[in-house]
């Protein structure tokens, strides 16, 4: 029995082994994903506050509607309102995207999935791909859900749109879209940085401040054409220079 295990765990037997493809790896970066706790809050945080907020926003922007102004009710934009939520859940996606491939460098497991997966490239490309196919599935329904409990709550109080009006769908099924090109950008930045705080606070600098910054530019440049979108620094004296309108003519003079 002693001379058989050794010629079956001797030198000359050896076991068959095959070459890690892509497939594996997208199997074991959705097994890391999945069994880590701190996913399944990430995106119970996202779906409460995409919907939630979403829903408390509309239901008091809709009861205010009476007192807008006209400028304000000639921009009224309830597919808007019902997503304002969205906003706000996409800092959760933000913080999830930097964890999962953060979290690795901080603890020494990169090591591990680089010994078994030698090329970087595809560890990273199998890590965005898992994480932007399940950001995509929670965005696309919170999205939905978000504006389909918004409108409810629009209607009857201000005007309210239909998933089949003009432009609707296209901005419903974007917010979800808006919310997987968070989490690819939060991965990349989470791989770039290496720290789970840096590139968290680079990638809310990115979320929060970013897009206001064109406005202040704007506010501060001065009045802009709204043609051009450059500044008309001119504009309060154009009024002045300005000839009249010439008037009816009168009875010709004799």
């Amino acid at each position: 029995m002693t001379d058989t295990t050794i010629a079956r765990t001797g030198p000359d037997h050896r076991a068959d082994f095959r070459a890690c493809t892509f497939a594996d790896v997208l199997r074991s970066e959705w097994t890391k994903l999945r069994s880590v706790r701190s996913t399944f809050w990430a995106l119970t945080v996202t779906v409460v506050l995409g919907i939630a907020l979403g829903a408390v926003i509309s239901a008091a922007t809709a009861h205010g509607y009476a007192k807008f102004s006209v400028s304000q009710k000639l921009s009224w934009d309830p597919t808007g309102v019902s997503q304002a939520g969205v906003a706000i859940a996409s800092l959760a996606i933000v913080v999830l995207g930097v964890l999962c491939i953060s979290s690795e460098y901080s603890s020494g497991m990169i090591r591990t999935s680089l010994i078994a997966v030698p090329k970087r490239g595809r560890v990273l490309a199998a890590k965005s791909l898992v994480f932007a196919v399940v950001t995509f599935v929670v965005g696309e329904v919170t999205c939905f859900v978000a504006f389909f409990v918004g409108q409810a709550l629009i209607s009857g109080h201000a005007p309210h749109a239909a998933l089949g009006d003009p432009g609707v769908a296209r901005a419903v099924v974007g917010g979800g879209l808006y919310l997987v090109a968070l989490a690819v950008l939060s991965v990349a930045a989470g791989a770039l940085l290496r720290h789970p705080a840096a590139a968290i606070a680079c990638m809310i600098a990115v979320v929060l401040v970013l897009p206001g910054s064109p406005r202040r530019c704007r506010t501060r440049g001065g009045t802009r054409s709204p043609s051009s979108g450059r500044p008309r620094p001119g504009a309060s004296s154009l009024a002045s220079t300005t000839p009249p309108t010439p008037s009816s003519p009168g009875p010709a003079s004799a």
